[in-house]
C-alpha cells in the first residue's frame, strides 16, 4: 500500500513537472516573438532613417545641380548646351517657359519630378525619369523584404510599390490602413494626424493572411514623408527561428528531464548501498575503538548525563596501577576540588575546559595530570547527553612537547637552529647583554658553483662541513644557526674581546679550509648604540661584504680593521663599496698618460670585483672590419696569451651588440646554437666558461666592448660594467681628438 501511495505521489511529481515545463516553453515562445517584433521594429527604425538621409542627401544634390543649370541659362542663351549639360547631370529632359517667381517641385503625369526654376528672363523646368525617382525614394533595400515609398501630408502616394501589391488598391495609405486592422492601438485618424503635422511613427496591420510593420519619416521636403516597410516575411522568419530554438530547448528539457531521473534513481540505488556499507564500516569502527581504548596510554573516560555513569579505558589501571574509584557523577562530592569545578562548568553550559589535579598511584604517590573534556549535544542542542574526555600525565606531556619544539627549530641537515628560531633565541639573549655580546656571519665562498660542479664536495656535504667545523671552533654558551643556504651565524655574550673574536675566525678558517674550500666572515661587536638583533645582523652584513670585496677568504670587523689570508695586491683597493671602486677606476682613467695605464687599473679592479678570470677591452676597427683585443688584465698569470682577432663576418652577434649598443652574454654550451665558432673560440680557446660584453661609449659610437670572463661575483650588477664602458668610450673619443689636434 505504501509503495502504491509513493508511485502515485511521484507520478504526480513528474506530472507536475512536465506541465510546468510545456507552460515555460509556450510562454517563452510568446515572449521571443514579441521580443522577435520589437527588434524588426528596432531595425525597420534604423534602416527607415537611413533611407529618409539618404533620399535627402540625393534631392540636395538635385537640387544643387538645377541650380548649376540656372546658373548656365542666365549666362547663355544656347538651349542645346543648356539641354546637353542638364542631360549630364541626370535630368530627363529640358523645358523653356515663362517665369514663374518660385521653385516647385512636382510629380507629373508620367510618374516623374518636375521641378521648376526661374532662370533670367525665363523660367526652365527640368524633369526627372520615374526610374531614377524609384532608386531615391521607392526602391527595396533588401530581397524583397523591405520597401519604401513616398507620401505627401495626405496619404497619397507619390512613387508607386512595384514589389508589394497591398498598396496598389489604393492610392492614399490612410485610405488603405482603414481596410487594414492595425496594431498597437493605433487607428487611421492617427496617421492623418502625423502627416498633416509633419510627424514621424510606426505601426503595425495585417491585411488579409499577411502581417506588416511600418515606419514614416518626414523628409524635409515640401511636406513629403517617406514611409519604409518590413514585410512578413522577415517576422516569419524570425518566429520561425524560435519555433526551431523552442523545439531544441524543449528536446534538451526532456533530455535533462530523462537523466535527471535516471540520476535520482541511481542516487538511490548508491544510497541504499552506501548505507549498508557504512553501517559495516560503523560496526568495524566500532571494534577498533574500543581496540584503541585498550591499547592506548592516554587516559580516556566517557560519561553518560542521563545515568551519570562513568567509563575509562584500560589505560587508568595501566598507568594508576589501580582500578578507578569514581565511576558516577554521584561519586564526586567528596572528590578533588578540580572535578567539581567541571561538573559546574558543564552544568553551566560550557561545551568544553580542562582542569589540573592530582591522582595518586597505586603506591601512593600522588601525579599531576591534565584532564579536558569536551560536551556532545542531541538533537535539542540545548543539554549535553555525553561528556568524553581524556586525562594526561602534565610530565609527558610537556617532554613531547618539547621535543616536537626542538624539531621544528632545529635545521633538518644540520641540526642548528633556524633563521627563526636563532632570531628568537640571539634577540632575547640581546636584550640581556646589549654592551657585551658579538655576531658573526659565515658564507662559504663560490657556494653556488661548488654545488653545482659534478665533482667534489657536494653542497649539502660542505654545510655539514661547515656545521661541524663551527661546534669544533665555537667556545661554549653560544647561539649557532643555519640562517640560510651557505649562510651561517653565531651569537656570543659575556667576556669576548676583539683578539678572541679574531682567533676564533682564523681557526674556523683553517678547519673548514680542511675540505679544500674557503669561507668570508663578517664581524661585529656590540658598542651599545645598537637596539635589536636585525641592526646588529646589517652591520655584520656589511663587514661580510667587505670580505667579497677584497677578494674573499677572510674575515673584516664592522669597524673596518681587515685580515684576509693571501693579502696579494689587494691592499689597492680602499672604499668599502662599489661606487668608491668606480670612482678610483673614473680618477685613474683621467689621469692616466697612456690609454694603457688608463684602462689596465680599471681592468684590474673589475676582474677582481666580479671575481672575474679576466677582463679586457676590444677596440672596433672599421677600416679594416674587425675588433681587436688592445688590454687585458688577467687573475692568474699563464703566460702571454695571444690577443683575440673577430672578423666582422665571423661574429654576427658581436656585431649585432655593437649596432644595437646592448650588452651580449655568451656561454660556451650546445644550446647557444646561435654563436659562431668563431665567436664561440673566443671562449673556448682561453678555457673560459662564459664571457659578459658591453658596449663602450654612447650608442651610436660602435667604438668596441669592455669584457668579463667567467665572473663569479656580483654578476647581477650590470651597472658597474656599464659605468666603466662609458668612461672608456668618453676617453677613446678624448685622445682621438687630441690626436688630430
Amino acid at each position: 500500500m505504501k509503495r502504491g501511495v509513493r508511485a502515485l505521489s511521484a507520478a504526480i511529481l513528474v506530472a507536475l513537472i512536465l506541465g510546468m515545463c510545456a507552460w515555460s516553453l509556450w510562454r517563452c515562445r510568446q515572449r521571443g516573438i514579441e521580443i522577435a517584433r520589437s527588434e524588426a521594429m528596432n531595425a525597420l527604425e534604423i534602416m527607415a532613417a537611413i533611407k529618409r538621409d539618404d533620399s535627402a542627401n540625393q534631392v540636395d544634390n538635385m537640387m544643387r545641380n538645377v541650380n548649376s543649370v540656372r546658373l548656365l541659362a542666365d549666362a547663355t542663351d544656347d538651349y542645346d548646351i543648356i539641354g546637353e549639360y542638364a542631360a549630364s547631370l541626370g535630368f530627363d529632359k529640358i523645358e523653356i517657359g515663362e517665369r514663374r517667381d518660385a521653385e516647385q517641385m512636382l510629380f507629373d503625369d508620367e510618374g516623374g519630378l518636375a521641378i521648376y526654376s526661374d532662370a533670367g528672363d525665363e523660367g526652365i523646368t527640368l524633369y526627372v525619369s520615374p526610374s531614377r525617382l524609384s532608386d531615391m525614394f521607392g526602391a527595396p533595400a533588401s530581397e524583397d523584404r523591405y520597401y519604401s515609398f513616398l507620401v505627401d501630408s495626405e496619404g497619397n502616394i507619390l512613387t508607386r510599390v512595384e514589389n508589394d501589391g497591398f498598396l496598389n488598391i489604393s492610392d492614399n495609405t490612410v485610405e488603405f490602413y482603414s481596410e487594414a486592422v492595425l496594431h498597437d492601438g493605433l487607428t487611421p485618424e492617427d496617421v492623418s494626424a502625423a502627416l498633416a503635422n509633419g510627424e514621424g511613427g510606426s505601426l503595425g496591420y495585417s491585411y488579409g493572411s499577411r502581417s506588416n510593420i511600418v515606419r514614416w519619416e518626414p523628409l524635409g521636403i515640401n511636406d513629403w514623408a517617406l514611409f519604409f516597410v518590413a514585410t512578413s516575411d522577415l517576422i516569419d522568419e524570425n518566429c520561425a527561428h524560435i519555433d526551431e530554438m523552442m523545439f531544441s530547448l524543449g528536446a534538451t528539457l526532456a533530455i535533462c528531464f530523462f537523466i535527471l531521473i535516471s540520476a535520482a534513481v541511481l542516487y538511490i540505488y548508491r544510497a541504499n548501498r552506501e548505507n549498508r556499507e557504512i553501517r559495516a564500516e560503523l560496526d568495524d569502527s566500532l571494534a577498533v575503538s574500543r581496540a584503541l581504548n585498550e591499547l592506548s596510554f592516554t587516559i580516556l573516560f566517557q560519561c553518560d548525563m542521563k545515568t551519570g555513569d562513568i567509563t575509562y579505558n584500560e589505560s587508568f589501571a595501566r598507568q594508576l596501577g589501580r582500578k578507578p574509584e569514581i565511576t558516577n557523577v554521584s561519586q564526586l562530592s567528596g572528590a578533588d576540588p578540580a572535578l567539581k569545578s567541571l561538573v559546574g562548568e558543564i552544568k553551566d553550559g560550557a561545551s568544553k575546559g580542562k582542569a589540573s589535579l592530582q591522582l595518586r598511584h597505586a603506591n601512593g604517590v600522588l601525579k599531576w595530570y591534565q584532564i579536558y573534556f569536551m560536551c556532545v549535544y542531541g538533537a535539542d542542542e540545548k543539554k549535553p547527553v555525553k561528556v568524553i574526555g581524556r586525562i594526561a600525565n602534565i610530565e609527558w606531556h610537556e617532554h613531547e612537547q618539547d621535543v616536537q619544539q626542538a624539531v621544528v627549530e632545529r635545521d633538518a641537515l644540520t641540526g642548528l637552529f633556524g633563521h627563526t628560531a636563532f632570531m628568537r633565541r640571539a634577540e632575547k639573549a640581546f636584550s640581556a647583554n646589549r654592551n657585551n655580546c658579538a655576531l658573526v656571519i659565515i658564507d662559504i665562498d663560490d657556494y653556488k658553483i661548488i654545488s653545482r660542479s659534478p665533482d667534489g664536495y657536494r653542497g649539502d656535504e660542505l654545510i655539514v662541513k661547515m656545521s661541524d667545523a663551527m661546534r669544533k671552533t665555537s667556545p661554549a654558551n653560544v647561539i649557532m644557526g643555519r640562517i640560510s643556504g651557505d649562510i651561517f651565524s653565531v651569537f656570543l655574550i659575556n667576556a669576548i674581546s676583539r683578539e678572541f673574536l679574531a682567533e676564533r675566525a682564523s681557526i674556523l678558517e683553517r678547519e673548514f679550509g680542511k675540505t679544500g674550500h674557503t669561507c668570508s666572515i663578517g664581524i661585529v661587536m656590540s658598542d651599545g648604540t645598537v637596539n635589536s638583533i636585525a641592526e646588529l645582523f646589517a652591520r655584520a652584513d656589511k663587514a661580510l661584504y667587505r670580505v667579497k670585496l677584497l677578494g674573499k677568504r677572510g674575515y673584516q670587523f664592522f669597524d673596518g680593521a681587515r685580515h684576509t689570508l693571501d693579502a696579494d695586491d689587494s691592499a689597492d683597493i680602499e672604499g668599502d663599496d662599489a661606487n668608491a671602486l668606480i670612482l678610483k677606476c673614473v680618477l685613474n682613467i683621467a689621469t692616466g698618460k697612456t690609454f694603457e695605464d688608463a684602462v689596465g687599473f680599471a681592468l684590474k679592479q673589475t676582474a677582481r670585483f666580479y671575481d672575474a678570470s679576466c677582463a679586457y677591452v676590444l677596440i672596433n676597427e672599421e677600416e679594416k672590419k674587425r675588433l681587436v683585443e688592445i688590454a687585458i688584465y688577467r687573475r692568474e698569470k699563464n703566460g702571454d696569451v695571444e690577443a683575440l682577432t673577430v672578423e666582422y663576418d665571423k661574429a654576427p652577434l658581436l656585431m649585432k651588440a655593437l649596432r644595437d649598443h646592448k650588452p651580449l652574454s655568451m656561454v660556451d654550451t650546445e644550446e647557444q646554437y646561435a654563436i659562431s665558432p668563431d665567436e664561440t673560440d673566443m671562449i673556448r680557446k682561453r678555457g673560459e666558461r662564459s664571457v659578459y660584453l658591453v658596449p663602450l661609449g654612447e650608442p651610436g659610437r660602435r667604438l668596441g666592448f669592455i669584457g668579463i670572463a667567467s665572473p663569479k661575483y656580483h654578476v647581477g650588477n650590470v651597472a658597474f660594467l656599464k659605468t666603466l664602458a662609458a668612461v672608456i668610450g668618453a676617453d677613446i673619443d678624448k685622445r682621438k681628438l687630441n690626436n688630430r689636434e
